[in-house]
């Protein structure tokens, strides 16, 4: 999984319907730390080249029986924050 978005950085530079993903999480069930990575689409992803910016998160994770995993739960968490509300999620083939 992963999103679309548009998102200015820091720098000012404007990215329009950037490609992002989780690409790393680590953590316990007391809270995760996941990095986010964007790339300048998919294709470049699937291609192996670099990300062009990351950010770094934390959430708790709910870890009950019929909880969604973990790497959903990130993306549900960011979907909640201000900037990637209206994201569009990006389904890898058996996803959904």
């Amino acid at each position: 999984m992963g999103i679309l978005i548009n998102k200015t950085l820091d720098n000012g530079l404007y990215l329009h319907r950037v490609y992002a993903r989780i690409d790393s999480i680590s953590g316990y069930k007391g809270g995760l730390d996941f990095s986010f990575n964007f790339y300048v689409s998919r294709e470049h992803f699937m291609q192996g080249k670099g990300y062009i910016h990351q950010e770094m998160h934390h959430f708790v994770p709910d870890v009950g029986n019929r909880s969604e995993n973990f790497i959903r739960q990130g993306y549900i968490h960011l979907k909640k924050l201000e900037g990637y509300k209206e994201a569009e999620n990006v389904w890898e083939e058996g996803q959904n």
